[in-house]
């Protein structure tokens, strides 16, 4: 568990992405903290977050049933998804 603004997060449910923690909070809202505008205390919540990601073990991709890969259309999605999540 970590302390962000004062709510407690489960550090397994935060990610961490070129230079930038992903922290989701109980109210339903995802913050973005680039390490670049960070405070000195965001930097330790940051640092915990890269080194709890990295440990993670990567899952290999979903793939779709009708051809066995993902399709142009939901490899664009994810991607805009994944933008989405990683602007401040």
């Amino acid at each position: 568990m970590i302390n962000y603004k004062n709510h407690e997060i489960d550090i397994s449910t935060t990610n961490y992405s070129d230079g930038v923690a992903i922290i989701p909070l109980p109210t339903g809202e995802i913050v973005c903290i680039p390490e670049e505008d960070a405070t000195a205390e965001e930097m330790g919540i940051i640092e915990q977050i890269k080194a709890d990601a990295s440990a993670r073990t990567i899952e290999a991709p979903i793939e779709s049933e009708s051809s066995g890969q993902a399709t142009e259309s939901s490899k664009k999605k994810t991607l805009n998804l994944w933008k989405s999540f990683t602007t401040k």
